[in-house]
């Protein structure tokens, strides 16, 4: 078997001004994730889309590329949804 090598999980955030309180949800989402043994997590990419009649999806894709998404109404709702996918 091939050594694997440990990516960072990218957190990505659309529209890119969101405002303050989804930008901050954000951040605090990408730092928790990286500070995770890499074998404690599955992540590629997470993608914080906010949605035209309010809230949020938050989409993350798996290293092998499967995708999880789920609705989030407040920005505090963010790190928790996240790490739920991720671990």
């Amino acid at each position: 078997m091939p050594a694997l090598v440990d990516l960072p999980c990218l957190v990505r955030v659309a529209p890119a001004d969101v405002g303050d309180a989804w930008t901050r949800a954000a951040r605090e989402t990408s730092q928790l994730v990286a500070s995770l043994p890499a074998g404690e997590r599955d992540c590629r990419e997470i993608v914080l889309e906010l949605q035209p009649r309010g809230g949020a999806t938050v989409a993350m894709t798996t290293g092998d590329g499967r995708l999880a998404v789920r609705p989030v109404s407040r920005p505090d709702e963010v790190v928790p949804m996240a790490m739920n996918c991720v671990v």
